[in-house]
């Protein structure tokens, strides 16, 4: 018998997703923590405004921090208020779109890779899902970086986070 461990990370991945969202939806959100969920706006099952689609065909962060509302989390999606441009909307958010997950806080995230078909919005299919962002992964203050040959601005955590006996950041 062979087991498919890459299916088993990635169901792993996405059950902490959906107990760190049912924790959120159960007790709400700290002041000082912040939650950026990644997904594909064009695969089947999002449900954005118009207006928000067309600004980002692709792909879209969303931030839970302060200003979202009604946070259901069901099995296979979430649904949750939050404003852009100053309008309130609710968004769907089916888990096998999602792209990547970060909390800042805990220095913990994790990307999926994702299949050329579903680039396109063809199919909800990954390619080597969950890799689980490397704990030393250094972000700088408001900088430009070059994340898979595209520049990125990112932003400094460092300053939060404790230093080890070494020194280096975690």
């Amino acid at each position: 018998m062979t087991f498919d461990y890459r299916h088993l990370i990635d169901k792993s991945v996405l059950d902490i997703l959906k107990k760190i969202l049912e924790d959120i939806q159960s007790n709400g959100i700290s002041d000082d923590r912040s939650i950026y969920i990644s997904f594909r706006t064009n695969a089947q099952g999002v449900v954005l405004s118009k207006p928000v689609k067309q600004k980002y065909p692709k792909e879209i962060t969303i931030i839970l921090q302060h200003q979202f509302k009604n946070l259901t989390v069901l099995d296979e999606k979430f649904t949750v208020n939050i404003t852009f441009s100053g309008i309130t909307e609710t968004v769907e958010v089916p888990f096998n779109t999602i792209t990547s997950f970060l909390d800042p806080a805990a220095n913990f995230g994790f990307q999926f890779a994702v299949s050329n078909e579903a680039k396109l919005g063809k199919s909800n299919s990954y390619v080597n899902k969950a890799d689980i962002l490397p704990s030393k992964f250094k972000l700088t203050d408001n900088k430009k970086a070059k994340i898979n040959n595209k520049e990125a601005t990112v932003v400094a955590f460092d300053k939060f986070r404790k230093k080890s006996e070494e020194g280096s950041v975690y």
